[in-house]
């Protein structure tokens, strides 16, 4: 994703349910550890990591769409 272009990757993350984007956020932006985000957030850390995990999936595989 580091290649894909600001505004495309805003775009990208404003279409997001509003919870993934602040998981998101939390993991990538702030760098939060995985542990630190599931007490935040009150989910458990396992299903968390996964969670995060297809969601950066997602977001490249529609990055790389036709037309994206």
């Amino acid at each position: 994703m580091k290649a894909m272009g600001n505004d495309r990757l805003r775009a990208l993350l404003l279409d997001l349910a509003p919870d993934d984007s602040r998981l998101l956020e939390c993991r990538i932006v702030d760098g939060w550890h995985y542990t630190d985000i599931a007490v935040h957030l009150g989910v458990p850390r396992d299903a968390l990591a996964d969670r995060v995990r297809r969601l950066r999936t997602d977001l490249r595989r529609k990055a790389k769409a036709p037309g994206a």
